[in-house]
């Protein structure tokens, strides 16, 4: 992989500062608070954004906020690389976790690919370019200065890590901590006959719960007795409902008799009523009834046709359209005439005319060049020809070239000024366009302050808005008055239509009584009056059988008994049958609580079984796991141990010219190094901080050797304690290297022995 291109478009202290990488070396230098540290983050943040590992939500690193611009809004960068033949774009905004992969080169948008987002839900396009985590691509790829204080702490810090990657490739992954930790969970879950372990509580807890049980066993046979007789009593107790239940009907039919009774009595009045001939009282009082609603229903019509005849006048809207259209106008104008003022022509003229002053100056500059070149040619030619030294043609074939090259350059240079100035010409024109267009309006808004007779444009509209309101706020009225003449004259056709039926009503009533008019009917009924007495006593009859009826349909109390020969009937006490059923009921609650604390001891039982079963797998899991750590911690040592020890060696044997050429290792990761001045193994802690930070360097170099073939390395302020001497080895390796190397350093010391190797770089510096 190699990486062309960093830009940081706000990113911590940058705005759109851009860095471009080449193959090979290259030298980032910058004094402390320059940003080379803002850089080094920018690069981790693109692969693999400021996320915390977690697929269910997002969570962020405290670099998050670090690098979060405080006065933009803007979080966001990008990156141009190459990896495996192909050119890729990858792009973040921080900010809203947007992200953007393009691959150039089949011209296809990867974004979504699901292996980004393998570890979180913040996409880390590391995964997919490196197949590592953020933790391995930062402990492995990053290489920094080894913080280190004391001989023996660097030694014990080396050691750890060469431990480390040994057993389980990665140098910060303990193998031996998480046998540890699995050791002591599995001390916590413990065994049966501890009882203050887990599983030991657990066991404790189960034969409590089975001391428990037999004291609710019986629970379930009694609540079957009392259910027993619970049943047995709603049994006689429903047998006592069906003989109250027969008296019931005896005394209804009892009641029944008697309205039968009671009807004959009123027959035989209505029938002796009948005799006289005289007007019902019902049909009197519906004709009085009928009268005083066609006395209501006259009024109401002479009432109702005295608003449908009133005059009112009604003016029609002839200028709301106009003023609408004033109105309009108006707004329109104003909204053009800020978008006029909105754009200044001037200014992008002057920028223009800008342009192509320094334009003109190169198209000068380059005809110069290219007519002085083109003269040495014609001098070198001809003197080559007369000197005879021919080899000042190829002098002059070169200056030639130089020349058409000037020449070129003056040909894009005059397209430029000729594109400038025609530029410069669209925007006279749109100037000319604007001023008339404004003048147009100022004569528009000149006719209208003339016509309402304001000199201002927010008062004129206020004014316009004014008139509007008024005049809907009238049409409004009208239409009010409109519409209840229009409700008015359909509710007199109702009250005519009303009237119109109750004189029919009327006329049938009189006819039917064989009488003239109203007045006739009064006269009629008076004389009826005799008939007071019998009416009243069917009154009171009527009122007997509705007393004993007592919102009953009569024909329901007649159930066919022959009263005399029905024997008297024994009465029971249901309320005795009552109380004993709720007694029973209150002993079975009591039951059945016994009976619920049987099974939730059961219930619990189960689930403390259930749990003791899961925890007895969860022990099965975790010797399962030791086991498998064991196993591959023996495996990685016997594959990755030799291949490690023999890649230090070769690499520590070119970063100090030769002078340690190999390292032994034993079964405890004690580290000794062969020294060729004195031809023999020296102990690892009694070497010097220098010494032990090449060690480190060519530790790291194997890893990512193993490891990773085509990945770039980084190395942020690694050679701080390293000598002159010490820092040429490294440097004249690394240069050598096929990797793209990134060096971040805060001296001139990298540049400056560089330039004495002659060896080629790319030098970035940071303001």
């Amino acid at each position: 992989m190699k990486i062309k291109e960093l830009n940081m478009i706000s990113f911590g202290k940058f705005n759109n500062k851009s860095i471009k990488l080449t193959d090979g070396l290259n030298i980032i230098k910058g004094n402390n608070e320059s940003g080379k540290s803002t850089v080094s983050s920018f690069l981790s943040g693109m692969f693999y954004g400021f996320a915390k590992s977690s697929i269910k939500k997002r969570i962020y690193s405290d670099e998050y906020k670090k690098y979060k611009p405080w006065i933009k809004e803007d979080y966001r960068g990008y990156l141009t690389l190459s990896y495996k033949g192909k050119d890729y774009r990858l792009e973040r905004d921080f900010n809203n976790n947007e992200l953007s992969l393009i691959d150039f080169t089949n011209n296809e948008d990867i974004s979504k690919n699901e292996l980004i987002f393998k570890f979180t839900k913040i996409g880390q396009p590391g995964v997919l370019f490196f197949d590592v985590s953020r933790e391995i691509f930062e402990n492995t790829f990053f290489i920094g200065q080894l913080k280190t204080k004391l001989e023996s702490e660097s030694y014990e810090l080396i050691k750890k890590k060469f431990e480390n990657f040994v057993l389980t490739k990665d140098e910060e992954f303990d193998g031996r901590k998480s046998l540890d930790s699995l050791e002591k969970q599995l001390d916590v879950l413990g065994k049966e006959s501890r009882s203050k372990t887990i599983i030991g509580s657990l066991n404790s807890k189960i034969k409590e719960i089975r001391k428990e049980l037999p004291k609710y066993e019986d629970s379930i046979k009694n609540c079957q007795n009392i259910r027993n007789e619970i049943r047995d009593t709603k049994e006689s107790i429903h047998l006592a409902e069906e003989k109250s239940k027969f008296k019931d009907k005896l005394s209804q039919q009892m009641d029944y008799n008697e309205i039968i009774k009671k009807k004959e009595e009123i027959s035989e009045l209505i029938s002796g009523k009948n005799n006289l001939q005289a007007i019902e009282s019902t049909t009197y009082e519906r004709a009085i009834e009928l009268e005083k609603s066609s006395l209501s229903l006259k009024t109401l019509k002479e009432n109702l046709i005295s608003k449908v005849n009133r005059n009112f006048e009604i003016t029609k809207d002839t200028e709301t359209d106009e003023l609408s259209k004033d109105l309009y106008n108006l707004r329109f104008m104003n909204k053009k005439l800020n978008e006029l003022n909105s754009i200044n022509y001037s200014k992008e003229m002057e920028f223009v005319l800008r342009d192509i002053n320094l334009s003109s100056k190169d198209v000068n500059k380059y005809l110069v060049f290219t007519i002085i070149s083109t003269g040495l040619s014609i001098l070198a030619l001809i003197g080559s020809l007369l000197l005879k030294k021919y080899y000042l043609i190829i002098v002059s074939a070169f200056i030639f070239l130089y020349a058409i090259l000037k020449y070129q350059k003056y040909r894009i240079s005059k397209d430029v000024v000729s594109r400038l100035n025609l530029k410069l010409r669209e925007y006279q024109e749109l100037s000319y366009d604007k001023t008339i267009e404004k003048k147009e309006m100022d004569d528009e808004f000149k006719y209208l302050f003339e016509k309402y007779g304001l000199s201002d444009e927010i008062t004129l509209q206020a004014h316009i808005e004014t008139l509007i309101n008024e005049k809907a706020a009238e049409k409004y009225k009208q239409d009010l008055i409109l519409k209840e003449t229009k409700n008015n004259r359909v509710e007199l056709e109702k009250i005519e239509k009303a009237l119109e039926n109750v004189e029919k009503e009327i006329d049938k009533i009189c006819k039917e009584a064989n009488v003239e008019d109203l007045e006739d009917l009064k006269n009629k009924f008076t004389e009826g009056l005799d008939l007071k007495d019998a009416e009243a006593n069917i009154k009171i009859l009527e009122n007997d059988i509705k007393h004993l009826a007592n919102g009953r349909e009569i024909e329901s109390l007649n159930h066919g008994i022959n009263l005399e020969s029905i024997e008297p009937i024994e009465s029971i006490n249901i309320k005795d049958l009552e109380i004993n059923l709720a007694k029973l009921r209150q002993s079975l609650s009591l039951e059945e609580k016994k009976f619920r604390h049987y099974m939730y001891l059961k219930e619990k039982e189960r689930a403390l079984l259930d749990e003791l079963k899961a925890k007895e797998g969860e022990v099965e899991a975790i010797k399962e796991a030791m086991y498998i750590i064991s196993e591959i911690l023996n495996e990685n040592r016997k594959e990755i141990f030799p291949k490690l020890v023999d890649k230090i060696g070769e690499f520590l044997s070119k970063i100090t010219a030769d002078k340690y050429r190999s390292i032994i290792a034993d079964k405890d990761f004690n580290i000794k190094v062969y020294d060729e001045d004195n031809e023999m193994f020296v102990d690892f802690e009694s070497l010097s901080n220098g010494t032990i930070d090449q060690i480190y360097l060519s530790f790291r170099l194997a890893i990512i050797d193993i490891l990773f073939k085509d990945v770039p390395l980084i190395l942020d302020d690694h050679f701080l304690q390293y000598d002159n001497e010490r820092l040429k080895n490294a440097l004249l390796y690394l240069s050598d290297s096929n990797r793209q190397i990134i060096i971040f350093t805060a001296t001139d010391r990298e540049e400056k022995i560089l330039d004495n190797l002659d060896k080629d770089y790319n030098l970035i510096e940071m303001e």
